[in-house]
């Protein structure tokens, strides 16, 4: 499970109505994708993992209303979810790659 620590470069920080952070949580055998998107619940999807080469397709998700800082969040993250060719592991990070940049950076999800 990673949790969302910027996208484009730019820190995320919690939206106003946001309930929990952005997260998503990679299913090694049903290679699902799952999730927070900073709104809705992402309920699945496959992604394609070949090599560094990483492709999230058919993705799914919940669909209430959201605040409007909340709602442009999660659209910022699934467009770059939907943007990702390629990833990258650093450390206890994860860079989701597409267009050779950085869309996102995930950190390890810790428990509380």
């Amino acid at each position: 499970a990673w949790t969302l620590l910027s996208l484009q470069g730019q820190s995320v920080s919690p939206q106003p109505g946001q309930e929990r952070e952005v997260s998503i949580t990679l299913g090694s055998e049903s290679r699902q994708v799952q999730g927070f998107t900073g709104c809705n619940a992402l309920l699945g999807g496959p992604y394609t993992l070949s090599g560094l080469n990483l492709k999230f397709d058919q993705l799914a998700s919940t669909r209430k209303m959201c605040p409007p800082a909340a709602n442009a969040l999660e659209r910022e993250v699934m467009s770059a979810l939907r943007a990702t060719t390629s990833y990258h592991l650093a450390g206890k990070q994860l860079l989701l790659l597409g267009d050779g940049r950085v869309l996102a950076r995930f950190g390890e999800h810790e428990p509380r």
